[in-house]
This record gives structure tokens, sequence and C-alpha cells, in this order.
């Protein structure tokens, strides 16, 4: 019967052969070189469960957009290639529009790939009104592009016309500001209307609200 001995991974057997008279012995020695495994590449990349797309063992960088309105980044999940790898994933980067991560595949031998995967949330870049209301009423020549608008008001008129609005999307933030009028206008001032679409971009519209001129002469 063999004797056997393990140092670290390595195996080493002892075969020894007695002759038959008993005296004459041969020794054979058997040495097992263990060959720790290279596999440093997945199998898969999973999102949200379904496959990553354009996934392949051998590409490492990954970009994708994910539509307007996402809340959540997809959980990634993978597939080893056997047993004896280990995956670790770190977070290089992530706010609320980004998330950029790395996962780290160590095979048993020690080599190692890193896959990378960035998703970016599109954001929108709507910064124009569909309309503006004056008294309930449309404003006369409205365009979402055109930024500033005079309404004559009549020569009595002592305040300023409710203004109202028709946001361009969802996802737009929206502030109204009136600014009185310098002491020497004959106006009732101006309303700025800021819009800021989802992606920072900002547009400004503005009112102005001259007083009409009386064309009574006496």
């Amino acid at each position: 019967e063999p004797v056997t001995s393990q140092e670290g991974a390595n195996k080493r057997a002892t075969i020894t052969v007695t002759a038959e008279d008993n005296e004459t012995q041969s020794q054979y020695i058997l040495f097992f070189a263990f060959q720790p495994s290279e596999a440093d590449t997945l199998l898969m990349l999973y999102a949200d469960g379904d496959s990553l797309e354009g996934f392949m063992p051998q590409r490492f960088n990954y970009n994708y957009e994910l539509p307007i309105g996402t809340t959540a980044f997809p959980t990634i999940s993978w597939e080893v290639a056997d047993a004896m790898q280990v995956v670790t994933v770190d977070t290089l980067q992530q706010t609320a529009w980004m998330r950029l991560c790395q996962y780290v595949v160590t095979a048993e031998s020690g080599r190692r790939n890193t896959y990378t995967i960035m998703f970016e949330i599109v954001r929108s870049d709507v910064d124009t009104l569909q309309m503006i209301y004056i008294n309930g009423d449309s404003l006369p020549s409205f365009s979402g592009y055109q930024n500033d608008y005079t309404v004559l008001l009549p020569t009595d008129a002592t305040e300023r016309p409710n203004i109202f609005y028709t946001e361009g999307d969802r996802y737009q933030t929206i502030s109204m500001v009136d600014i009185p009028a310098e002491s020497a206008d004959h106006s009732l001032g101006k309303t700025q209307i800021t819009v800021t679409a989802q992606n920072g971009q900002t547009r400004v519209y503005t009112l102005s609200f001259p007083l009409a001129y009386s064309s009574d002469t006496t």
C-alpha cells in the first residue's frame, strides 16, 4: 500500500516493492502537482434576472442608458465559470442618475479580470411650457421657444391678471415670481416664470404688464 504525504496543494506517494526474498526492495516515488483553476471570466452577467445585453465573457466594459422616469438601477447578478471563483463588487460612483460598479473576478490561481458596468438614467431636457394663460385665456402668439411677452393692460388697471400655465412634462420644476414696476414705469411690473428641466436646463419666460395710455385729452 502506498504511503502518501501532502505539502500545501502538492501530493507525494511512495510505493515500496519487496521481492520474494523479503530483502530486496525497490521504491517508487510519485509526485502529484496540483494545478489551480485559472478561470477568471464569468459565464454570464444578469440585470434584474435577465441576461445582460451584449454580454461576452471577454468583454469587460458596459454602458447602458435607462429610460426617462426610471427610479431604480437594475440588480446585477452573475454565473461563475467554476466553484473556485470569487466575485467582489465595488461601487465606484453613484448618484440619483448614474451608477458605476466594478465586478472583480478572482480565479483560484489568483488571476483576475474586472467587469465595469455603468447605468445612466436619461433625464428630460424639456424646458418649455405648453401654454401660458392670462385670466383663463391662452396668451396670444404664445410659443414655447419665445421667452418675452407684453400684455397691455387698461390704463386704470390696478392689479395684474391671473397667470396660469401648462407644464411641458411632469419632470419640470416651475417657479413664478412677480417683479414690481420701477417708479417711473407706466406699468404693473413683470412676472417671470422659470422652468427647469429634469437635466437642469433652464428657461425664463418674462411677461411685462404696461398700462395703456388714456386717449382722453380733456
